[in-house]
């Protein structure tokens, strides 16, 4: 089983914040600090670059390959204190389970081993999501002195059927502002234009669901030979760590979720991002050098969203990327995630308040370059419309969309509702839609500056269903 005591400390993100603006001296339009900008603006348009132009390993099938059937091979994986020794390989399995003519896909497997001779039991680690790897986990190494790590490639992401839908980037590329009404329908639009040219291809996108990438971790322990193991989850995987533990109960030694996402809470809360804010305002009040500078940073932040600042000297600010960057910002509580991170996000919002609104426009663009290349954009809308209900009741009903900076992450990623009818409903969407119940010791970890996953979300909706359930918060936390 794992000790709550050593993920909590390691996995939690428990870092306290003090201040969270940081004290400053008001800022001065300087060409020194455009400048200083200006190149932090070339440096992440690099980064961009290299993320879109890198070439990611491909993964085939097999010739004469059947499902369920897992080729390892000695490895070594990087990690953040080296190479560990490690096994990779690749795991066939149907693309849709429920269809007995569907074609056969490969999922890559790696598997860190333990350096302990008589090893605990293995831990499989889910990323956070939907649209993102989950190959990538720098920090195993502080599990591997006694577990086996092991990931299982997320369908539609890694492995031989990536769902790419260039379509989706273009529209972002081009979009005058993220949030602008016309740009959210193009977004939308690029989502059904992409699933048609999938399907088109071949695709079968009704094997693309959260239920089947748990069957494809079940294949994963079957064919590793493990009995039960342990499950390590982080954000849109605490979706799939659950269903996998519905399913699947008897593999299950125990499971740590930290940011639990319970079903329908793929849409964010205006009330709840209103909450978190007033969180800041009040932190804000506590330290007298950010007292200094706003009297009330929640009232201060309501009226320069309802007054957002167009341009930047003569370089345009687009509001709608602002207040997406601003959420995405305030997700992370210190500046360790500096650039984009709540001390920097919330200091751009006191000095446009004051009439400097430069960090508006490294915020704009900021969100502007990185985001149309952050997801497998097909991945993510087949993992998403698993909430597909609540979120067209949610747009439909234009209720608790928050005062203060509104629900701009919600609006951008479904389009303001659009996604829900763009993409192809999924059959077996309604069959998790809501929490059931379990008896796996299951350990909720929550920050109380978690603006994507509120720790109270896990309380109130997951942890009744748990009767071994424990939940742990980390005062000023994000996720």
């Amino acid at each position: 089983m794992i000790e709550a005591q050593h993920l909590t400390k390691h996995f939690g993100r428990a870092v306290a914040v003090d201040h969270p603006v940081p004290p400053r001296r008001p800022r001065r339009f300087t060409w020194v600090r455009t400048a200083g900008l200006l190149v932090t603006i070339v440096l992440l348009t690099g980064l961009a670059y290299l993320r879109v132009s890198s070439s990611p390993e491909t993964f085939s099938v097999p010739q004469g390959a059947h499902a369920g059937e897992l080729t390892m091979n000695p490895c070594t994986y990087a990690t953040e204190n080296g190479s560990y020794r490690a096994e990779c390989g690749t795991l066939v399995v149907a693309e849709n389970r429920a269809d007995a003519r569907s074609r056969l896909i490969a999922l890559p497997v790696t598997r860190i081993l333990a350096r302990s001779s008589h090893p605990l039991a293995p831990i499989f680690h889910l990323n956070g999501g939907p649209g993102i790897t989950n190959m990538t986990f720098p920090q195993a190494n502080r599990l591997a002195a006694q577990h086996d790590v092991v990931m299982v490639g997320y369908r539609g992401v890694d492995g031989s059927s990536v769902l790419n839908c260039p379509e989706v980037t273009v529209a972002l590329n081009s979009s005058p502002d993220f949030l602008a009404k016309a740009s959210l329908s193009a977004y939308s639009q690029a989502f059904a234009s992409c699933a048609k040219r999938l399907e088109r291809s071949g695709v079968d996108l009704a094997g693309y669901t959260l239920e089947e990438q748990g069957a494809d971790i079940e294949a994963a322990r079957v064919a590793l030979g493990y009995q039960r193991v342990d499950l390590l989850s982080e954000s849109a995987g605490t979706r799939l760590a659950m269903i996998y533990s519905w399913m699947h109960p008897n593999s299950v030694d125990s499971s740590v979720m930290i940011g639990v996402n319970p079903p329908g809470n793929f849409v964010y809360s205006g009330a709840e991002i209103d909450q978190g804010i007033e969180r800041y305002s009040a932190l804000c009040a506590q330290q007298p050098a950010c007292r200094a500078r706003t009297g009330n940073l929640a009232d201060s932040m309501q009226n320069t969203s309802a007054h957002m600042p167009s341009k930047w000297y003569f370089l345009p600010i687009k509001p709608g990327n602002v207040l997406v960057g601003t959420f995405l910002g305030l997700t992370e509580a210190t500046s360790e995630a500096s650039p984009l991170s709540g001390p920097m996000t919330l200091d751009s919002w006191i000095s446009a308040a004051q009439g400097d609104p430069s960090g508006f426009w490294l915020l704009s663009n900021m969100a502007g370059l990185i985001l149309p290349t952050s997801f497998v954009w097909g991945e993510f809308a087949s993992i998403g419309v698993a909430d597909a209900q609540p979120a067209d009741r949610y747009f439909s009903s234009s209720a608790d969309q928050g005062s203060i900076i509104g629900n701009p992450l919600a609006e951008f990623l479904w389009g303001a509702g659009g996604l829900v009818h763009a993409w192809p409903a999924n059959p077996s969407e309604n069959q998790y839609t809501s929490v059931q119940n379990s008896n796996v010791p299951t350990l909720l970890i929550g920050g109380t500056l978690d603006f994507e996953t509120p720790a109270q979300n896990a309380t109130k909706e997951l942890l009744p269903h748990l009767p071994t359930g424990i939940r742990s918060s980390c005062p000023g936390s994000g996720t």
